[in-house]
């Protein structure tokens, strides 16, 4: 499940105008791409002068929305992005994203709302909405996450992630010994340690192996990516079997000694502050 949060920003830039001229992708590259050989506080210098001139300026606020984005500033990148919604009708792509930014900043029934608006005008793309399910969970809405991720199976049959967010889903709405016994069988997930993990929730391995296996000779890089996966799973297993304190000490591994900007290592520090939250809440542990 793991995406770059680029990629995600870059199709977002074609929105499905009705109102305002479409934005191509290479004309929003080529105009941040252009600013890049300046400071980052000249780049955005030159961005907002552009938008005084002319608010209406779609690559400059596309490349703006970017920048913020890939300085994980949120909130300012979703201010550009409600703009740019605004302007282009229905939304489209841009609804998706905005939907991504919502998430990021923890405004969950917001990322549904965007999501579901973008599938209406895209229900061919509903199966591989595995962000949407997601966002469903953490909304507190379980049974359409369960459905969600049933659907992403039809295409993405091999997903150890997208069993485990299944098996979440299924074991806040129907207990944890029904969410065993509707685990998606998964045979071919070649990331290290996810087979693991997928064995972990079918009580058919232990928390020690799968850090074991996370520990398996790599590339620093890969051996980092490793590491994140099995803190992050671990974490949400801890959570769903309600030791809420060894749910937070592997969450936390994930969002800060492990973390990089993709799209499941925001997911992880979303992850740290619901379990907070949740925490001050003090709601009721799943049957």
């Amino acid at each position: 499940m793991m995406r770059s949060l680029l990629p995600l920003l870059l199709t977002s830039l074609l929105p499905h105008t009705v109102a305002a001229e479409p934005v191509g992708v290479a004309g929003a590259v080529q105009l941040v791409q252009a600013v890049q050989a300046s400071p980052l506080q000249s780049r955005f210098k030159d961005l907002a002068k552009r938008l005084e001139d002319d608010p209406a300026d779609i690559d400059a606020r596309s490349a703006r929305m970017k920048l913020h984005e890939s300085q994980r500033n949120f909130e300012q990148a979703l201010a550009d992005c409600d703009v740019l919604v605004k302007n282009s009708g229905r939304g489209g792509r841009l609804r998706d994203h905005r939907g991504d930014l919502h998430f990021f900043l923890g405004n969950f029934k917001q990322s549904v709302a965007d999501y579901d608006e973008y599938l209406k005008d895209n229900p061919q793309q509903f199966p591989y909405h595995w962000r949407r399910g997601i966002s469903l969970y953490y909304a507190g809405e379980f049974q359409k996450g369960v459905e969600q991720f049933e659907s992403h199976k039809a295409v993405n049959p091999h997903d150890v992630e997208n069993a485990v967010w299944h098996f979440i889903c299924k074991a806040r709405a129907s207990g944890i010994a029904e969410a065993r016994r509707k685990l998606i069988p998964i045979k071919g997930d070649g990331r290290i340690p996810m087979m693991t993990v997928h064995a972990l929730f079918a009580n058919k391995a232990t928390v020690a192996d799968v850090l074991k296996r996370a520990e398996a000779p790599a590339h620093p890089e890969r051996l980092k990516l490793q590491r994140f996966y099995a803190h992050l799973y671990l974490g949400i297993y801890y959570e769903i079997i309600a030791d809420e304190k060894k749910a937070a000490a592997h969450i936390k591994r994930a969002a800060n000694d492990y973390f990089d900007p993709h799209y499941m290592g925001e997911c992880a520090r979303v992850h740290e502050r619901y379990l907070a939250k949740r925490k001050n809440l003090d709601p009721a542990s799943p049957r």
